[in-house]
C-alpha cells in the first residue's frame, strides 16, 4: 500500500508540474500577443505615394503651384503622403492623361479639361465664349453650382475633382505668317487649339481647328504643320512659341483656361478621410495664390510681347470690338454645338449655373 500511495503522489506532482508549465506558456503567449497588439496600435501609418502627371512645363506657374501643394500635403500629413509630380509631359502627354486617370495608370494629374470632352463632355462649360463677364465671374462659376455640376459628371466617369487650377485667360492667337486683326483673317488657317471651346471659336470664323500636344507644338509651328496656335499669353511666352509664330493677336476667347487637379476616383476613395480633407484644403489654399499669380502673369506676358526688343508683331482686339464683331458669331456657333453634344436640357442647366454665379 505505501508503494502504491507513493506512485499516486508522484503522478499528482507530475500533473501539477505540467499544469504549471502549460499555464506559464499560456500567460507568456497572451502577454506576447498583447505587446504585439500594442505595438500595432501605435505603429506609424503606412506611407502613401501618389503619382501625379502634368503637361505644363516645370517653370510654369501652375506647375510650381502643384509643387507647393505637394510640399504642403507632405508637411500636413507628417510625411505620410508623398506626391511625385511629373510635369512637362514627362509621364503622360496631355491628350493621354484622361485615359491614364480613368484606367488607374496614374493616381492624379494637373490636366487641361480641353482633353476631357470625350469622357465628360460637360467640361466644355469651362471654355465657352461670351458667357463669362470676366476672370472673377469665371472663378465664381467654378466655385459655385457649375463646379459642383462638373464634379458630379466627372465622378460618374470614375474621376474625383480635387479642384480647379488657374492659368489665366485663353486670349492669344499666334500665327506664323500673318497677323490676325479681323475675324475673317482666320479663314482657311489651320490653328492648334488646346480645348474644344477654342476649336469652336476659330471654326466659327472659317479656320480649321487642330489638336497637337503642347510638348509637340513648337516643332509643329516651325515645320508649318499648323499655321498658328491659340493659348494663354503666359503659356505662349513660357514655351517660346512666339519664336516660330511671331504674329500675336490678343483676343479673349475665354476669361480662364480650363485646368484642374483630378484623381482616380477609386484611388481617392481608398485614402483615409483625414488625408482627403487635408489634400482638399491644401489645394484650395494654393488655388487662391495660383489665381492671383496667373492673372498677373498674363499681363506680364503681353508686356513682354509688346516690348521694343521683341521681334514679334502684336495686335489687341479691344473688349468693345470683341463683343461687337467676334462674340455674337462665336456664341451662336457654339450654342448650336452645345445643343448637339449635350442636349437642350443639359446645356440650359449649364448656362443657368454660369449666369447664377454673376
Amino acid at each position: 500500500m505505501p508503494r502504491r500511495d507513493n506512485r499516486l503522489g508522484e503522478r499528482r506532482e507530475i500533473m501539477k508540474t505540467i499544469s504549471r508549465v502549460f499555464i506559464s506558456l499560456l500567460i507568456v503567449s497572451l502577454l506576447a500577443a498583447g505587446i504585439t497588439g500594442a505595438r500595432s496600435a501605435f505603429a506609424a501609418p503606412a506611407k502613401i505615394t501618389l503619382t501625379m502627371a502634368g503637361s505644363l512645363p516645370a517653370p510654369h506657374s501652375a506647375s510650381k503651384a502643384v509643387v507647393r501643394f505637394a510640399d504642403a500635403v507632405k508637411k500636413h500629413t507628417d510625411g505620410q503622403v508623398e506626391i511625385k509630380f511629373f510635369p512637362g509631359s514627362s509621364l503622360y502627354a496631355d491628350k493621354d492623361i484622361p485615359t491614364a486617370i480613368t484606367q488607374g495608370a496614374c493616381d492624379m494629374a494637373l490636366t487641361s479639361f480641353g482633353t476631357w470632352g470625350g469622357i465628360s463632355p460637360s467640361v466644355i462649360a469651362l471654355d465657352l465664349v461670351g458667357v463669362y463677364r470676366d476672370f472673377a465671374h469665371y472663378n465664381a462659376a467654378q466655385d459655385g453650382s457649375l463646379g459642383k455640376l462638373l464634379a458630379q459628371d466627372l465622378a460618374a466617369k470614375g474621376v474625383h475633382l480635387v479642384g480647379f487650377a488657374a492659368l489665366g485667360e485663353t486670349q492669344t492667337i499666334s500665327t506664323c505668317k500673318k497677323l490676325i486683326q479681323k475675324p475673317e483673317d482666320l479663314k482657311g488657317l489651320l490653328i492648334r487649339c488646346p480645348t474644344m471651346g477654342a476649336q469652336w471659336f476659330v471654326e466659327a470664323f472659317g479656320a480649321v481647328p487642330s489638336f497637337i500636344s503642347s510638348a509637340e507644338l513648337y516643332s509643329a509651328l516651325q515645320r508649318g504643320t499648323v499655321d498658328g496656335a491659340a493659348a494663354t499669353a503666359h503659356s505662349a511666352r513660357q514655351s517660346k512659341w512666339y519664336e516660330a509664330a511671331p504674329n500675336i493677336t490678343w483676343v479673349m476667347i475665354c476669361p480662364g483656361a480650363p485646368f484642374g487637379i483630378v484623381a482616380n476616383l477609386s484611388k481617392w476613395s481608398n485614402l483615409p478621410p483625414k488625408i482627403q480633407e487635408t489634400m482638399s484644403k491644401d489645394w484650395a489654399a494654393e488655388l487662391a495664390d495660383n489665381r492671383k499669380e496667373a492673372r498677373q502673369q498674363q499681363d506680364d506676358a503681353w508686356k513682354f510681347f509688346t516690348g521694343e526688343s521683341r521681334k514679334v508683331k502684336t495686335y489687341m482686339v479691344t473688349d468693345e470690338v470683341r463683343r461687337r464683331d467676334w462674340d455674337p458669331i462665336a456664341y451662336e456657333f457654339e450654342l448650336k454645338k452645345l445643343y448637339e453634344m449635350l442636349g437642350k436640357e443639359k446645356t440650359d442647366k449649364i448656362l443657368k449655373a454660369i449666369a447664377d454665379s454673376k
